[in-house]
């Protein structure tokens, strides 16, 4: 997610050559998974408007990491909200 949040809107070009849906795609989103980064949990913490220190976001990435290997596939929403609501108290 460093990829998107630096790049942005402003320069989306700069990261993908053509834009998504000039060749029949969807624009990119962000998913949380064994490749997550804290990049990416801060950007599902601010889209669910929850606040976190430092290191609430690298245990909820740990295990956002855990479960996505446990299950071989992409932690949702409703698990994320699960992870987020058993460390931020």
């Amino acid at each position: 997610a460093t990829w998107y949040k630096n790049a942005g809107k402003e320069h989306f070009l700069e990261v993908f050559p053509f834009h998504p849906t000039l060749v029949g795609q969807r624009m990119p989103r962000v998913v949380l998974g064994k490749n997550s980064g804290l990049d990416s949990i801060r950007m599902h913490l601010g889209r669910i408007r929850v606040k976190a220190t430092e290191d609430q976001v690298g245990e909820i990435l740990m295990r956002v990491k855990h479960a996505s290997l446990r299950k071989k596939g992409l932690v949702d929403d409703r698990e994320f909200r699960k992870i987020v609501k058993q460390v931020v108290r």
